[in-house]
């Protein structure tokens, strides 16, 4: 995967897991490892979608063939 895939994933699973927190009302020194598990699956689930585009060869949105290449 190329650095804006890996780039692009990460904010947006870390998004999912800040909005998932403040969705939830969860107070930051309360948080369980069930309210834990929670928030990282949301945010994988997230970033699954991302790194299927990345890696799918018919998608020019990352790789040879994006805007981001350097060809």
């Amino acid at each position: 995967m190329s650095w804006p895939a890996i780039r692009d994933a990460l904010v947006t699973g870390g998004v999912v897991i800040l909005s998932a927190f403040l969705a939830a009302g969860a107070d930051l020194f309360a948080v369980t490892w069930d309210d834990a598990r929670l928030y990282l699956a949301a945010g994988l689930a997230a970033v699954i979608r991302t790194a299927l585009t990345a890696l799918d060869p018919k998608q020019t949105s990352y790789g040879k063939g994006s805007h981001n290449a350097r060809n």
